[in-house]
């Protein structure tokens, strides 16, 4: 595409004129490698011009820039008086760890800019007239959810609970030989004295609601991440020469290194058996697979009579009843584990996909309209609401929602 059209789509889009067709091909662009590049340029040189004025009720696009400035050029932006979507709506791990944990596909300018063209599709349609018998976007979206968080329940072995989003930082019980402590909005195992082999294991179990997420350490100091309708039966220590524990819904693990007691992850009918390694499982009833993906280290997924042997970057699939074990030789896996890092991730993903997670993290229910067809590319932070989430996929494909209560509508 000549980049006269680029720089006037751009033009549009800073001065909120771009309609939704043109929005799309903006964001296809960056797709391209022939004219990514150019296109980051052309970003680059938009946003550091004082040309366009961003009116007050839009404050959210002015941090857009920043944010976007800031990847593109890799400079710090100008520091802003309020928090930016740096801060807010884009948690990362650490510098070292980002490498090994997903492989970006896409450039950061890429979903970020998906934020400024939603909000200017929003005032685009918002000023269109509706038809008759149609809802405005303001109608549709009346009813707003807020997207989940920190929220499980943990059983104890004695059979009580304790609500772990209610309960104070400190010491939250005594499990045997181990002391279950919550600090920073996460459990920790502290294990005391070993039980002996052939002593009685103690179990507990954490479960986490439709939108809630947990974390915890288990008592070997194995890192564990719950999301949404997920849980983890554990003992509370390992006195026997595995460490074994049983998981539902999607869980996503840092196992502690220890070549003496391999460690052993239980799914409905199979199991996952490592070393020391870093992995993710998701096992929902609600999803048609069990898939395994490892991100780094090496894991045995064992299935009925079969099993494979997973390298870093790689995913096996097998259904409910373990059959059909197969290996995934590349699967996606900034968008399989965009959810530990606070994000949706979207590259090609039909609305089915994406609907079932948006239903776990907002505890909403789903209803179809009308047959969806079309692919979806998209990264959006986990921490917005519900209405911004669809308004964003509303921005980039030929799809409306509408909130009513706790059930979304999709139609076209």
């Amino acid at each position: 595409m000549p980049e006269k059209i680029m720089e006037e789509l751009l033009e549009d889009l800073l001065t909120h004129r771009i309609s939704p067709e043109e929005a799309r091909k903006l964001v296809a662009l960056m797709d391209q490698p022939d004219t990514r590049e150019k296109l980051e340029n052309l970003l680059e040189a938009h946003f550091n011009s004082d040309k366009y004025e961003i009116p007050p009720d839009l404050e959210r696009q002015r941090q857009v820039r920043q944010l976007l400035l800031e990847k593109i050029t890799g400079r710090p932006a100008a520091p802003a008086s309020q928090p930016t979507l740096a801060s807010q709506s884009f948690p990362m791990p650490p510098a070292s760890r980002r490498g090994r944990i997903f492989r970006i596909s896409r450039t950061a300018a890429a979903a970020i800019l998906l934020f400024t063209l939603a909000g200017t599709a929003y005032i685009w349609v918002n000023k269109k007239k509706s038809s008759p018998g149609t809802l405005s976007q303001a109608q549709r979206f009346k009813n707003d959810v807020q997207p989940g968080g920190n929220k499980a329940l943990l059983k104890l072995s004695n059979g009580s609970t304790i609500v772990l989003d209610d309960a104070a930082n400190g010491s939250l019980a005594i499990e045997g030989n181990t002391h279950v402590i919550k600090k920073d909005g996460a459990v920790l195992y502290d294990a005391g004295a070993p039980i002996p082999k052939g002593g009685s294991f103690v179990y507990n179990d954490i479960s986490t609601p439709a939108a809630g997420q947990y974390r915890l350490t288990l008592p070997d100091g194995t890192k564990v991440w719950l999301d949404a309708s997920s849980g983890i039966h554990f003992p509370t220590s390992f006195p026997t020469d595995t460490r074994e524990v049983e998981v539902r819904g999607q869980v996503y693990f840092e196992v502690a290194n220890n070549a003496s007691k391999p460690f052993r992850v239980k799914v409905k009918n199979e199991w996952i058996v490592v070393l020391g390694t870093h992995f993710n499982i998701n096992a929902y009833d609600d999803e048609q697979q069990i898939r395994t993906t490892l991100a780094e280290g090496s894991v045995k997924v064992i299935s009925q009579a079969q099993s494979l042997v997973l390298q870093p970057g790689t995913q096996a699939w097998t259904n409910e009843q373990g059959e059909g074990l197969k290996l995934i030789p590349n699967p996606d896996m900034q968008a399989t584990l965009a959810w530990k890092e606070g994000l949706f991730s979207y590259n090609g993903a039909d609305i089915q996909t994406i609907m079932r997670q948006v239903a776990r993290w907002y505890g909403v229910n789903i209803v179809y309209q009308d047959k969806i067809t079309e692919e979806f590319v998209a990264e959006i932070p986990r921490e917005v609401t519900l209405s911004r989430l669809l308004t964003l996929l509303e921005a980039t494909r030929q799809v409306h929602f509408k909130i009513e209560g706790k059930t979304i509508t999709v139609m076209k």
